[in-house]
């Protein structure tokens, strides 16, 4: 089975689409935020290269996941090199990996889904909101945790297996909700 990732009111895990400030908002450093400037917000590229800016994901690849310390390491066996852009760093004081899930997969179910087109002429009238999101009954993944591809508006969309979902209850970790996709 399959579920669709969305962010929950925890934010231990959150998704964001504003980097920096936003980190601080969700990790929920509200009182320290005059004390973070840019100057504390570092990121990492893959432990290499130290990078101060603050739109470090090109737009395609959000939502991006904000994980804790004790969250990554429970799931860092996902987040593989090929499968993602991780970008470790700090804000604050606080140790996170910024990832963005970069496997696509194509498996949406027009006919079962629900959801809203922009109000404009093919071929831009993309989809620009997913009510219900339903896979088709035949879609299969070797992958755990993935975007769907199908077309632009549903880039945005993570999606991911029992194994993945299973794995992220064992280890307790907070953030994410998870709604079935049949």
């Amino acid at each position: 089975m399959y579920w669709r990732i969305r962010p929950d009111n925890k934010y231990v895990w959150a998704v964001t689409h504003n980097l920096p400030y936003s980190a601080v908002d969700y990790l929920r450093l509200d009182d320290r935020r005059s004390s973070i400037g840019d100057d504390s917000v570092h990121y990492e590229y893959d432990h290499e290269s130290i990078a101060q800016v603050p739109n470090i994901f090109p737009s395609s690849l959000f939502p991006v996941l904000i994980v804790d310390k004790f969250a990554f390491d429970c799931l860092k066996i996902f987040f593989s090199s090929s499968s993602s852009f991780l970008y470790h760093g700090t804000v604050g004081d606080t140790d996170v990996t910024f990832v963005a899930i970069r496997l696509k997969e194509n498996g949406f179910d027009y006919q079962m889904s629900v959801y809203d087109r922009y109000n404009i002429p093919p071929p831009r009238n993309r989809i620009s909101n997913v009510k219900k999101l339903i896979l088709s009954d035949k879609f299969t993944s070797n992958e755990d945790i993935f975007r769907l591809g199908d077309e632009y508006g549903l880039e945005f969309e993570l999606i991911c297996s029992d194994i993945f979902k299973d794995r992220y209850e064992s280890c307790g970790i907070t953030g994410l909700r998870f709604i079935a996709t049949n």
